[in-house]
């Protein structure tokens, strides 16, 4: 342990710690620091890190540290050594790193939409990954934290506040970006322009280990879509692909989740699974391609293979009340062929075949998920089923509203799924309209449905 009694005062701005300090030292460690500064110093490793920079081999003369000193990564940020070309080194440690700090209470966005603070991402921010914005892309990435520090700051705090009400608070030389590029905190002024991103998500909350899914249950789903041992091997062939995926059993806080709520929520939307002959499995998506893109990458991330995206051109001819529509539109999908993932689907709950002949409900289990994960099973499907933001004068909106079409004799279980929907969205806060029964419109070669909608 270094204390101030180790340092011998060559004057009131320069510091020494001796060679005879520690065996394995080449050079006296030397700071330049006022006596009150070097008290400041003492507060992280800067000084030990120091007295490492003089054991390096042909390091000359002095290890020497600036007055704005800090902890480094093997060096402190601001050392100075000279090295022997003749019997010295290269070292990567000796390149430090800034630690330009936020407040503990400052809110970091992670990768599934919810965010966290600092102070309790020092618990979990190895089993984390956080969303970052790529300037230069101007795209929203995510990725994995290398460390995680912290340090005791000077008591000098910036609190930089917008017109909009948001606020951070930050060390003075926190970098903060600007119309101007990036300023350090202490250099803003009033009406500078500064970047915020938008989006807020809700908080994070540790799920619990109960299991949604067990193998049995699994099995028992297996039965009802005709996959049993008469197929040969084909039930621990599926059985074999989830395990080896992690993905069976599924627990509240497995991995995959988030992956697969927001894979449902889409398929209650826009997508469809399908069995063929009651035996091979199939599913689709239907969407722009930028958003099939996203559905690619979330498949392959559950360790599966998504299909290419295919577009094709398609005819509409609509009759509303008023006139007969036609049209022609891109289409674009993708799809699927694990009949181990569409079963999976199945076993939690997600309608297969032909939707608008079905009755199904919002699975139970979604309702005892954490807040941040029922937002990734609504967002995907609101994103596939909500009504596109639209004005009526250019500045008040129309409520965003979505419809589920049903055949004859269906309209009871359309409200119990409405009324779901509806039950998921007071968690959020979000208040809706009362479940209305409209005419719906006839689509050429379909048959009559009705539509039932909510806004």
């Amino acid at each position: 342990m270094i204390s101030k009694k180790d340092f011998i005062k060559i004057n009131d701005y320069l510091w020494e710690i001796p060679k005879s300090f520690r065996q394995n030292m080449r050079v006296p460690a030397r700071i330049y620091a006022s006596e009150k500064m070097l008290e400041e110093i003492f507060r992280d490793e800067s000084i030990p890190q120091l007295v490492n920079g003089t054991t390096l081999p042909g390091i000359m003369k002095h290890g020497i540290a600036m007055p704005d000193m800090h902890e480094g990564y093997s060096v402190p940020i601001g050392f100075v050594g000279a090295i022997r070309t003749s019997d010295g080194i290269i070292s990567p440690g000796a390149c430090g790193f800034d630690i330009n700090c936020l407040a503990p209470d400052s809110k970091v966005l992670l990768e599934n939409g919810c965010y966290t603070t600092i102070k309790k991402l020092e618990r979990t921010w190895q089993e984390q990954r956080i969303n970052f914005l790529d300037l230069e892309k101007g795209k929203l990435k995510n990725a994995n934290l290398v460390a995680f520090l912290k340090r005791y700051n000077n008591p000098t705090i910036y609190k930089i506040t917008t017109w909009s009400g948001q606020a951070i608070e930050a060390t003075n030389d926190h970098p903060i970006q600007t119309k101007e590029g990036m300023k350090e905190a202490k250099l803003l002024k009033e009406g500078d322009f500064v970047l915020v991103y938008p989006f807020r998500g809700v908080e994070y909350e540790t799920p619990t280990i109960k299991t949604i899914l067990t193998e049995e249950k699994f099995k028992n789903v297996l039965k009802k879509l005709g996959k049993d041992n008469s197929q040969g091997h084909a039930v621990s062939q599926i059985l074999n692909q989830l395990k080896s995926r992690k993905l069976l059993p599924l627990r509240f806080d497995s991995t995959a989740l988030p992956i697969i709520l927001k894979i449902m929520g889409f398929v209650f939307g826009d997508g469809m699974i399908t069995f063929i002959n009651q035996k091979k499995g199939i599913l689709q998506f239907y969407a722009k391609t930028e958003d099939l893109q996203e559905i690619q990458k979330d498949i392959a991330k559950l360790g599966f293979s998504p299909s290419k995206i295919y577009s094709r051109l398609r005819h509409h001819s609509i009759t509303t009340f008023y006139k007969n529509y036609k049209f022609s539109t891109t289409e674009h999908s993708i799809k699927n062929g694990s009949s181990a993932l569409a079963a999976l689907l199945v076993a939690l709950g997600t309608p297969y075949g032909v939707k608008s002949h079905q009755s199904y409900r919002v699975p139970k289990w979604i309702f005892e998920c954490p807040l941040w994960q029922k937002r990734l099973f609504l967002a995907s499907f609101f994103g596939a089923e909500l009504s596109t933001p639209s004005t009526l004068n250019k500045y008040n909106f129309y409520a965003p509203q979505f419809s589920v079409q049903k055949k004859d004799g269906l309209e009871d279980n359309v409200k119990l799924l409405l009324n779901d929907f509806k039950k998921l969205l007071r968690d959020f806060g979000v208040q809706t309209s009362h479940i209305q029964e409209v005419s719906g419109y006839i689509q050429v070669n379909e048959e009559k449905r009705r539509v039932l909608g909510s806004k």
